[in-house]
């Protein structure tokens, strides 16, 4: 748990929600955008987003598409 909702040791490491995909997703459904889909890593640049515990990435990376108007 403390992986996921962060270990309180700083006002910065707290997190409120936990989230998987078909949650995240439907909000970014119902928000109207497209192309809605998991990553594995972004690969922008250095950050935990690639971090993997027992082989299992630890963070839900995705990514998605504000539609054309």
């Amino acid at each position: 748990m403390q992986m996921i909702f962060g270990g309180h040791q700083d006002k910065y490491d707290y997190h409120c929600v936990g989230l998987d995909v078909e949650f995240l997703g439907g909000f970014l459904h119902m928000a109207e955008f497209v192309n809605v889909r998991r990553v594995e890593i972004f690969g922008i640049f250095n950050d935990s987003s690639a971090l993997r515990f027992k082989g299992k990435l630890i963070s839900l990376n995705m990514i998605a598409q504000k539609p054309d108007v």
